[in-house]
């Protein structure tokens, strides 16, 4: 008795590449998944040289209001934090809301400020808001924005940013223009 041994199916050329492609890609991806767990290891023993900060405009706060009621002053504060020393760049927009609901623009601030590993930096600016005519009261509000990078970081550029918009303060006027 003869054994003879079965013929092979031939397999068409389509699933021949998927084949091939499909072991090409687990041979490629295999050595990249085990690179993953490795790489967030050294993020997680602190080797990492990004910086992170926040900025948090506060809510407005009335300092003075004009004897004859036509203008008031206001202090607009914030305050930055970092979780490692960082140089960081802020940019202040002080605004006042338009009846049309627009944002007229009141003043423009921009400064520098070095911040220590888990410090708080506060700064705040304090700006004349005047009331418009037959406006009985005015709503303010801030828009802050940060550019950081850390403290020994060479070169140009920042190594991220942050923005907030603080609360709205309603200054309540009396009495005519």
């Amino acid at each position: 008795m003869t054994i003879t041994s079965p013929t092979s199916q031939r397999r068409p050329l389509a699933t021949k590449l998927v084949l091939v492609s499909t072991v090409s890609l687990g041979l490629v991806a295999g050595p990249v998944a085990f690179a993953g767990p490795a790489s967030a290891a050294a993020y997680d023993n602190g080797k990492n040289d990004k910086v992170n900060c926040w900025v948090e405009a506060r809510k407005p706060d009335l300092i003075k209001l004009d004897n004859h009621r036509k203008f008031a002053k206001v202090d607009f504060a914030f305050k930055i934090k970092c979780d490692k020393n960082a140089k960081v760049t802020w940019h202040q927009w002080t605004l006042k809301e338009k009846r049309s609901g627009n944002a007229e623009l009141i003043k423009y601030h921009k400064g520098d400020v070095d911040v220590r590993k888990n410090h708080v930096e506060y700064d705040s600016n304090k700006d004349r808001v005047d009331k418009d005519r037959g406006d009985n009261k005015v709503k303010v509000f801030h828009v802050v924005k940060i550019d950081f990078k850390k403290d020994n970081g060479k070169g140009k550029g920042s190594d991220g940013h942050d923005s907030s918009k603080s609360q709205s303060l309603t200054i309540r006027f009396s009495g005519g223009y």
